[in-house]
């Protein structure tokens, strides 16, 4: 190991800067999360509009009682009017934030400003709720209370799309209005799903159109069907997730708190775990050993520096350049020509970090060979077993979480790009980015790198926890903090216990794969 020196160095005054700078961009993106919404609560909603899609199912005899009771309930309608009650409270207290903190100017549509940007987007999501909120009320026989809503739109946001679409649903609700000549094309287009299918319902039994009513109730029994079965998917999927991951940690918790005796010949474990034994055969030992460090706090320092450099300002300049010259408009392409871009980015990013990381590294050649391991058999068994615990674990946090932060902080933008489209194509692509790419470098990274060399200078609890808290931070989201911060720190305690990456890296494709499939059929 090379001694330390002491004093300021020309490197030391580069990193200091560096530092700066990166601080202060850190900070600035979490600050600018501070009022962004989170996907969560779109989750929710996307998952409230299939089961509304399921609730018209309600007396269909091909749809066993049981299982439209555990999967929808009878309080369906109740329950989607009290979930977009409560995120058109979120909705209205970001708008509110965001408006008092802007020149009266910025409010105005033409302007471009990040801040009014941030609050158009805002506005844009409440008055799509209040939009769907009214139809819910409207098919409860509340249509003052949905009316009240609709016309709030048209003077929010006059001459748009949704405030369009509230017009023709305020006439289609009321009685003595005639149907508008256009109702039928911009229900189709400005609305989905069960909201399409009652603005249609409506729009028909005031027109009369007896043929146009009987084509939508059997389109709407096929659609609800499949929407019933996309909600039994998502239910074993997490259910069992979550049952199986509570039977293992208690299992493995009554394991480590009651050992079994009197076993001779334990069966070793391969990685970093080590077990000695007495003259007896008897297991004295089974804590894991990690690799030697030979490097100090300021090659760690450099290469996380060099990540946050290179991962947010060299690449993403680079990129914005290219764009700039081909010509490229990112916010008019496809969600797939997106998809496709995301995986490339993170590409350059992954080999050049790798790159940035060996040659940080390259004075302490050779290295131990437990750094960046791949050895052993038994990351199959772990990954799988990591991934079912913290599934629960992570779970249970998110709650706590979401009510921390009311809806807001922000989330990652793959998952609104997601939602917002089902494209198979683009879909097969980001899960290649995240079930893949993501766990191949951020494992190396976080927890083939970071982790064992905060070892140096912490215990190794400590270092679970500081290395998941970088983990966490690196993605820049305020609310996506404690949730990642402890799924970072369960592949970092699963590694330590296997010195195998793979392990850690099968954990983080499980859970990245996971959420994008949940997204893939909420969005379906």
């Amino acid at each position: 190991m090379q001694s330390e020196k002491t004093g300021w160095t020309v490197r030391r005054i580069v990193l200091a800067v560096l530092s700066a700078i990166v601080g202060l961009f850190i900070s600035s993106a979490l600050l600018g999360s501070w009022n962004e919404p989170q996907v969560a609560g779109k989750l929710n909603l996307y998952q409230t509009n299939i089961m509304l899609q399921g609730s018209t199912l309600a007396a269909d005899p091909n749809i066993p009682p049981a299982l439209y009771d555990a999967l929808i309930g009878k309080e369906a309608l109740n329950l989607a009017k009290t979930q977009y009650q409560e995120a058109r409270t979120t909705a209205r207290d970001t708008v509110d934030e965001l408006q008092k903190r802007l020149p009266l100017a910025t409010t105005n549509p033409a302007s471009r400003t990040p801040e009014s940007v941030a609050f158009q987007k805002a506005n844009q999501s409440l008055q799509e709720i209040n939009l769907d909120l009214g139809l819910i009320q409207a098919v409860q026989k509340q249509p003052i209370a949905a009316q009240q809503l609709w016309q709030q739109i048209e003077r929010d946001i006059p001459g748009s799309a949704i405030a369009t679409t509230a017009e023709v649903l305020n006439q289609l609700w009321t009685a003595e209005k005639p149907v508008p000549a256009k109702a039928e094309s911009i229900i189709t287009q400005n609305l989905q799903g069960w909201f399409k299918y009652q603005s249609l319902k409506q729009l028909y039994t005031k027109q009369s159109a007896t043929a146009q009513l009987q084509a939508l109730e059997s389109q709407q029994i096929s659609t609800a069907t499949g929407s019933v079965y996309r909600l039994a998917t998502m239910g074993i999927i997490r259910g069992g997730c979550v049952i199986l991951g509570i039977g293992l940690g208690l299992w493995w918790s009554i394991a480590q708190l009651w050992p079994q005796q009197g076993d001779l010949n334990p069966p070793r474990t391969e990685g970093l775990v080590m077990l000695r034994t007495n003259v007896m055969g008897q297991v004295i030992t089974d804590e894991p050993s990690l690799p030697s460090i030979p490097w100090n706090w300021e090659i760690i320092w450099q290469v996380m520096l060099g990540f946050f450099v290179i991962g947010q300002l060299i690449i993403p300049q680079f990129f914005s350049i290219a764009i700039k010259a081909s010509g490229w408009d990112r916010q008019q392409a496809s969600l797939l020509e997106n998809a496709v871009f995301i995986l490339l980015s993170y590409g350059v990013l992954a080999i050049a970090m790798i790159a940035f990381l060996r040659l940080s590294i390259a004075a302490y050649q050779p290295i131990d060979v437990g750094w960046f391991s791949f050895r052993g058999k038994n990351w199959v068994r772990w990954g799988i077993g990591g991934y079912l615990v913290a599934t629960p674990i992570v779970l249970l946090v998110s709650v706590v979480n979401d009510k921390i932060w009311q809806g807001k902080g922000g989330s990652n933008p793959l998952l609104s790009l997601l939602l917002e489209n089902n494209d198979s194509w683009a879909f097969f692509i980001f899960m290649i980015t995240a079930a893949i790419a993501a766990p191949l470098f951020e494992e190396y990274l976080f927890r083939g790198f970071l982790f064992p060399s905060l070892t140096r200078y912490f215990s190794v609890w400590q270092s679970i926890g500081l290395s998941g808290l970088i983990f966490a931070v690196a993605h820049l989201s305020v609310s996506e903090i404690l949730p990642l911060a402890v799924l970072g720190s369960i592949l970092a305690y699963v590694y330590y216990r296997t010195g195998n990456l793979l392990a850690s890296m099968l954990i983080h494709s499980l859970w990245n794969g996971g959420s994008l499939l949940t997204l893939y059929l909420l969005a379906g």
